[in-house]
């Protein structure tokens, strides 16, 4: 068995957990909705298929970064608030892991697999390609496709690729996977090789909105090698990027409130004036935990002389007023027309705002939204096919913002007084037990099982209870029985999906006595990298990841 396989199949987790760990997160259970598996069987091209003389490729996907109030980037986010169904391909496996997960050593997920990476600093999220054959085509038709991802790893995939991760390393017989440094410099990539376009098809049994939501376009399906298929390729990475913008909180010189001062870093020695680049479109969201949206429109003004990067600015708060739960339909009329301005169609479009409904627009949070310019997506992420085609990529950038309301939960924390953690290690045990004696005499997992299944399985046949996979346990779990958790940890639930990575930028920029026990009776520590030794520069695995 794997050593560094430890998370449960989404689908499993959802439907025991999701309802009380969405309350945990302020997120209602109705954010997600579940939805009947269409069926499977699908025809190779919708007979209403948009197709013109040329392939007619198009794309999109979300970027995302979190930032203090000072517009400091948050490191360690690869966490999901929208994971995806356990028939997706992961590299490593449980390297992106929920954001509701906690075990009793917060800052490792399994062997070797960091829960808070100090080089991720920011998230490529649901990136999906469609593809149109052209009219006069010969089908099925073939094609090889590889996305390269400069700065980043692409962690997961459907269907299967070819990947390749600088930093990440499996040893072949142990299966052990070491994660190193992602460097800025770094490149990784994914290949699909042959695949064919506009077969007929069997696409993969789910009921998880997250992944239905992107089928419902009228692209012709992709089928690899191995039969896989869908209607689109899928894949998602982290990346040591620098984010597209920087928002910087600051009080009006009048004292009417705060202010946000928006800078670019969208450059390309190409442009002409200043060199920078405003985004084609950008939307400030703040999403209330009773479900009260208000967002406003940001006009890009341009950068001067003086401040180049300077591109826009805005206030930070809104009127008690500007909340209502209409304007989420709003919004999304508003992104909805952006999209098809940028070249999407309009069911892709929907597909888009449909897959992020809940984490775009019901998710808690103060976000600010923007659209970027399609030649930075091909710098950054580059795109080749073994044949000619019409491309269109539309990537959303989505800019996390530390709120008042997550400061006040920080200084909770930092004020102290420290909880004692057993309460949380004894529920996790417990919950480990109850796990381990569901599997018990279960049947052996059919072939294409996930690894996480499969591992499962294997630890409650084996009676060994601190495998990885069974070492942990949902946020969920640990109020199963409605049983309360302190005031301390409640706030750092309440903290959202980065929570760990907040509390550790925290430390390095503002740290208290308080917080730091905090840290040490949760065992939320950050991951110190694998250091080369001077002989021979062989990596050294540290303390944290052994």
């Amino acid at each position: 068995m794997p050593r560094h396989t430890f998370m449960f199949r989404f689908a499993v987790a959802m439907l025991l957990t999701f309802a009380i760990v969405s309350g945990l997160l302020g997120v209602a259970s109705s954010n997600r909705r579940a939805v009947p598996a269409p069926s499977n069987v699908v025809e190779g091209v919708p007979a209403d298929a948009p197709r013109g003389e040329r392939l007619v490729v198009h794309e999109w996907g979300t970027f995302t970064s979190l930032q203090d109030e000072q517009g400091v980037t948050v490191t360690g986010i690869n966490a999901d608030d929208e994971p995806v169904p356990g028939f997706v391909h992961r590299h490593p496996e449980g390297f992106i892991h929920p954001g509701a997960r906690v075990t009793p050593r917060m800052w490792m997920l399994g062997k070797a697999l960091p829960s808070s990476h100090p080089n991720v600093n920011m998230r490529m999220e649901t990136p999906v390609l469609y593809f149109y054959p052209p009219a006069d085509a010969t089908l099925p038709m073939r094609l090889d496709v590889r996305v390269d991802m400069r700065g980043g790893w692409l962690t997961e995939f459907y269907p299967r690729a070819v990947a390749e991760a600088p930093g990440i390393t499996t040893d072949a017989d142990s299966g052990y996977t070491t994660i190193g440094r992602l460097e800025p410099d770094a490149v990784g990539s994914l290949t699909w090789q042959g695949v064919t376009i506009g077969a007929p098809a069997t696409l993969p049994a789910t009921d998880d909105e997250v992944w239905l939501a992107p089928r419902r376009v009228r692209a012709a399906t992709v089928t690899n090698a191995q039969g896989e298929a869908e209607r689109f390729l899928f894949y998602r990475g982290v990346a040591n990027m620098e984010s597209p913008l920087r928002a910087t909180r600051v009080s009006a010189p009048d004292g009417s409130g705060d202010i946000l001062h928006i800078d670019s870093a969208i450059t390309s020695p190409f442009l002409c004036g200043t060199g920078v680049a405003s985004p084609n479109a950008m939307w400030l969201v703040d999403v209330r935990r009773d479900g009260g949206v208000a967002f406003r429109s940001v006009t890009a003004t341009g950068g001067t002389v003086e401040q180049p990067q300077r591109v826009a600015q805005t206030l930070a708060t809104f009127d008690a007023a500007a909340y209502g739960k209409g304007n989420r339909a709003e919004l999304r009329s508003a992104m909805h027309a952006a999209l098809v301005a940028e070249g999407l169609f309009d069911d892709e479009a929907t597909a888009m705002l449909d897959t992020w409904d809940a984490s775009y627009f019901r998710t808690p949070g103060m976000r600010l939204f923007y659209v970027l310019p399609q030649w930075w997506t091909a710098q950054r992420l580059p795109l080749t096919l073994s044949t000619d085609a019409d491309v269109t990529r539309v990537m959303v950038g989505r800019l996390e913002l530390i709120t008042p309301d997550q400061r006040a939960l920080i200084n909770r924390i930092a004020a102290g007084p420290v909880s004692d953690g057993d309460w949380m290690r004894q529920r996790i045990n417990a919950a480990r037990t109850r796990r381990l004696a569901a599997s018990k005499g279960a049947p052996e997992p059919k072939d294409g099982a996930s690894e996480q299944d499969r591992a499962v399985w294997q630890a409650a046949k084996s009676d060994n209870p601190w495998t990885d996979v069974a070492y942990g346990a949902e946020l969920g779990e640990l109020t199963a029985d409605g049983a309360k958790i302190p005031e301390d940890f409640r706030a750092y639930v309440d903290l959202g999906r980065f929570r760990s990575a907040i509390l550790l930028h925290e430390k390095a920029h503002r740290p208290t006595e308080a917080l730091n026990a905090f840290l040490n009776e949760y065992w939320i520590y950050p991951y110190y990298l694998p250091k080369p030794t001077e002989s021979d520069g062989a990596p050294e695995t540290s303390d944290a990841s052994n």
